[in-house]
């Protein structure tokens, strides 16, 4: 990603889109930092454009997600957790060795005009890094556990609008798809 910052700038500024979302960032703590303050600062209008949230792989290269909002969209941006919830029965060492591999960023924010009914946005950057078809399945079960928390918070005649992108790698979303409407 750090090779095509100046080419999304440059997209960035001719587009204008509100919410940008991206997989496989292969971002580490040395390189987020400066990456984040490149794209979200605007050189042709000398001021911040976008509020950056992103979760870098640890351990190993490759991976990593990040969503960005435009400063004109909304005024701030939430960062939820982004740690699964362990799941009844995933404690064990067995356990773990089924958990699927799930990469994803969690952000909430209020835009100034929101569609009636809607009481926030939540913007959800995903990666799933494997074809197993059985840790698909694991990786859609801990992603609907963490996004299980945050629509609950919503009052029940107020749901959030959730934007939900990324790589999926063959994996079915629509058990996700339908547990929230």
């Amino acid at each position: 990603m750090k090779d095509k910052v100046p080419y999304l700038i440059q997209i960035f500024e001719d587009e204008r889109p509100h919410i940008v979302i991206f997989t496989e960032t292969w971002l580490n703590s040395d390189s987020v930092a400066s990456v984040c303050a490149q794209l979200s600062y605007s050189n042709t209008h000398k001021l911040k454009q976008y509020n950056t949230e992103s979760t870098e792989r640890t351990g190993k290269r490759g991976g990593g997600t990040m969503v960005l909002v435009r400063t004109d969209y909304t005024e701030f941006i939430t960062r939820l957790p982004a740690t699964p919830p362990i799941i009844k029965g995933w404690h064990t060492e067995e356990g773990r060795a089924k958990l699927g591999l799930l990469e994803f960023t969690i952000t909430r924010t209020r835009p100034h005009r929101l569609p009636r009914g809607y009481s926030c946005v939540l913007a959800v950057a995903v990666y799933i890094p494997e074809f197993n078809v059985s840790r698909l399945r694991s990786s859609i079960s801990q992603l609907y556990h963490a996004l299980e928390e945050p629509v609950t918070k919503c009052s029940s005649n107020n749901k959030p609008l959730i934007f939900v992108a990324g790589d999926f790698n063959g994996a079915d979303v629509r058990p996700l798809c339908t547990k929230f409407y």
